[in-house]
């Protein structure tokens, strides 16, 4: 009998340490996987700082440069006020230039106006310019003599020294010779006042030593026409004694690539149109192949609608 409660008694000690045992593991094991949350948690927010960091900088970066950007705005100009100063200083300049211009051609129109607005009949001024040459000015003069037309003749020096037989020739035919400068070179001409003034006294004493000191025409003709040039060198020409004139009907054989002969008589049609008073603008220079076809077909029109031809001097 107390053998076998012995045994009961060391089986219930056994069993009571085996489960003190599993308790105490148990125990154990949650308290260290509490520990382990509770490291993560802190590296979470050690984590969470240091990213805090950086956003911050950030933050303060694009606040610093919200802040340039409204000073750099406050201190810039509008595009469209910067464009309307700029508009109205323009202006300014082209009514400053526009005040020169009147007052430098006003001589000049009162000088040139006739031409260009007959009274109570029709005229037609032919003119040529930058000849002469020997390809293409005498086919001009035989056709002008066979109509029995006086035209006028915008000769270079350059030329006329070139060719001083052409020059007498078209005077001793009765045509007026007017000025058209020495070189026709943009760059040399309009380059200062002094400049032209230059061109066009030498080519007339070309055409003085040619002609003789009979010749008489201060009529000036500039290449490319007296549009946008400097006032300073229109006021030149004015008070050395000449009068530029341009022209207010053309044939277009200057105008960029060489127009057809049909094409240049449309291009006259055009610009003739209800026109009393016509100041032709043609070339007879060299390489003008087509100007005498031409010529012949604005004389036929001029004539049928009843044009009398005069010259410019």
């Amino acid at each position: 009998m107390k053998k076998s409660m012995l045994i009961t008694l060391i089986t219930i000690y056994v069993l009571a340490l085996g489960i003190g045992l599993s308790i105490g593991k148990l125990y154990a094991r949650n308290r260290f996987n509490n520990a382990m949350a509770e490291q993560i948690n802190d590296v979470n927010k050690r984590d969470n700082k240091m990213q805090e960091i950086p956003n911050k900088n950030v933050d303060l970066i694009d606040k610093n440069k919200q802040e340039n950007d409204s000073i750099k705005k406050e201190n810039e100009i509008p595009k469209s006020e910067e464009k309307d100063k700029v508009t109205q200083k323009k202006e300014q300049t082209k009514a400053v230039d526009s005040q020169k211009t009147s007052e430098a051609e006003i001589i000049n129109k009162q000088r040139t106006i006739g031409f260009y607005k007959s009274k109570g009949k029709k005229v037609a001024y032919l003119t040529f310019d930058d000849g002469p040459s020997k390809d293409v000015t005498p086919k001009v003069l035989d056709i002008l003599k066979e109509n029995d037309i006086k035209a006028t003749f915008f000769v270079l020096g350059s030329m006329a020294k070139a060719n001083p037989e052409l020059l007498k020739k078209i005077y001793e035919d009765g045509h007026a010779i007017a000025n058209h400068s020495y070189s026709h070179s943009y760059k040399k001409i309009y380059s200062s006042e002094e400049a032209m003034i230059k061109e066009i006294k030498d080519t007339e004493s070309i055409i003085k030593s040619i002609l003789g000191d009979e010749y008489d025409n201060r009529f000036f003709r500039f290449p490319g026409g007296s549009g946008g040039r400097p006032v300073e060198i229109k006021e030149a020409i004015v008070k050395n004694g000449y009068t530029y004139i341009d022209w207010n009907c053309l044939t277009g054989d200057a105008e960029g690539k060489m127009m057809s002969a049909e094409g240049q008589y449309e291009r006259f049609l055009q610009t003739s149109k209800n026109k009393n008073s016509l100041v032709i603008l043609m070339h007879d220079g060299r390489g003008k192949h087509t100007t005498p076809d031409v010529l012949k077909k604005v004389i036929e029109h001029l004539k049928n609608r009843g044009y009398q031809f005069e010259v410019i001097k």
